[in-house]
C-alpha cells in the first residue's frame, strides 16, 4: 500500500511526514471545540492521509496543502467549530512567523 513519505516544510526541508503531528494538531482543535476526542481525531487523520494519496501520490506535499486538507476535511464532517479553532491556530501561527 502506497503511503505518504514526506512533507515539505515552509523553508522547503523536506522531513519524514509524521502522521501523529496531524492527530495532535485536530485533538487540540477537539478539546478547544468540545466537538471530538482523540479517537476520532485518528479516524480523521485517516481520511486526510486518504485524501493526500489521492491528491499527490507523486509528489511531496508541502505543509499548507496538508493543513488545508485537515481544515476540508474538519469541514466535511460537520466539525465546525473544531475547524474553526484550527483556522485560528493557522492564522495567529501565521502571524507569529511573519513578525520573526
Amino acid at each position: 500500500m502506497k503511503t505518504i513519505k514526506h512533507i515539505q516544510k515552509r523553508d522547503g526541508i523536506v522531513e519524514p511526514f509524521d502522521k501523529k503531528k496531524i492527530v495532535d494538531a485536530i485533538e487540540k482543535a477537539f478539546n478547544k471545540s468540545n466537538e471530538g476526542n482523540r479517537f476520532i481525531a485518528n479516524q480523521t487523520t485517516e481520511s486526510v492521509v486518504e485524501t493526500l494519496l489521492r491528491a499527490y501520490s507523486n509528489q511531496i506535499p508541502t505543509v499548507e496543502q496538508v493543513q488545508d486538507i485537515v481544515e476540508d476535511t474538519l469541514i466535511s464532517y460537520n466539525f465546525k467549530h473544531a475547524a474553526k479553532e484550527y483556522i485560528r491556530y493557522r492564522y495567529e501561527r501565521n502571524k507569529q512567523r511573519v513578525m520573526v
